[in-house]
Order: structure tokens, then sequence, then C-alpha cells
């Protein structure tokens, strides 16, 4: 998630920046400066509530899996849980970043290939195929990494803890449901 939001902040520093040139050559730097510090603005507030965001909702899901691995004579508190859960985010970071590199790195044979012949379907649909495959790995060894911490935490085996997260991701659904449907009942009537 902070990924994505990263990107999202970086790609309005990106339209900025381009926003800043334009103006530029426009010969309009009052109006360049004001429309790139306006747009920086906007991503630098996005990261920071992304980054809030982030924080309430890793404390939430914290305070629940606490709460539930409790029920299951697990022993933790809620703060050893939000220090896994940081370190977990922190250790998905950057493995992102050593997996975009790589997939990068791994691509780039692909685009000098199909640059000289962009209607290549084999080579886009090997390539594609690479990357869908590298992502299902990444993300089962991420959430391979996060179980075995979470266990390690709680004294649990992996899937006592397995069943506990999923329990744990259940009941924000269920709550999201209910509240919904609560809404969808008051506005029946």
């Amino acid at each position: 998630m902070l990924q994505q939001l990263l990107h999202w902040c970086l790609s309005y520093f990106q339209i900025s920046y381009r926003l800043f040139v334009s103006m530029i050559f426009a010969d309009k730097l009052e109006v360049a400066l004001t429309g790139a510090a306006a747009l920086s603005g906007i991503g630098i507030l996005g990261l920071a509530f992304g980054l809030l965001f982030a924080f309430i909702g890793i404390a939430i899901y914290s305070a629940i899996f606490s709460w539930v691995a409790n029920k299951f004579d697990a022993h933790t508190t809620y703060e050893s849980v939000l220090k896994i859960m940081w370190y977990e985010q922190a250790y998905n970071q950057i493995m992102g970043l050593f997996y975009f590199l790589g997939i990068l790195l791994l691509s780039v044979p692909f685009i000098v290939i199909l640059g000289f012949n962009p209607d290549s379907t084999v080579l886009g649909i090997v390539w594609i195929t690479m990357i869908i495959f590298a992502s299902i790995a990444f993300a089962i060894f991420t959430f391979w990494v996060c179980l075995t911490m979470l266990s390690r935490q709680i004294n649990k085996s992996l899937l006592a803890t397995f069943g506990i997260s999923c329990l744990t991701s259940l009941i924000p659904v269920i709550v999201i449901v209910s509240f919904f449907a609560l809404i969808a009942l008051a506005s029946s009537r």
C-alpha cells in the first residue's frame, strides 16, 4: 500500500515538473512555479495522509489480531503485534524495492527485443507470464515471512497463526458489511 502511495506521489512530482518545464517555455515563470508548488504540495499531502492511514490500519489490525490471538491463549500484547507489523511493513518495502529492480533488470532484454519488433505476441506473452508468476511468488514469500514473524511472536504454530490471521481479517469485513447493510436497511424504509 505504501509503495503504491509513493508511486502515486512521485507521479504528481513528475507532472509538476513537466508543467513547470512547459510553462517556462511559455515565458511565464511565476505561473510555472505556482503550478509546480501546488502539484508538489498535493503529492506531499497525499504521502502524509497515506502514512497516517497506513498507521491507523496497522494499529487497528494489531489490536484485533492481539485480541483474537489472546482468545486462543497466545498471551501477546497489542504493542508487540504492532511492532511486528511495522517490521513487516518495512521488510515489504525493502523487498518490494529489490523485487521491482529485479523485474526491471529482467525486463530489459524483453523491452529491447520488443522495441525492435513491437508486434511480437510471443515475447509479450512470455514477458507478462514472467511478471505474473514473479508477482505471485513475491506475494507468497512476503506472506510467509509475515506469518513466520507473527507465529514466533505469539508462540503458536504457523497453521494456528494462519487461522488467527484469517479470523482477524474477517472481523473488519463483517463489521463493514454490517454497517452497509444497516445503511441499506435504513434507506429502504
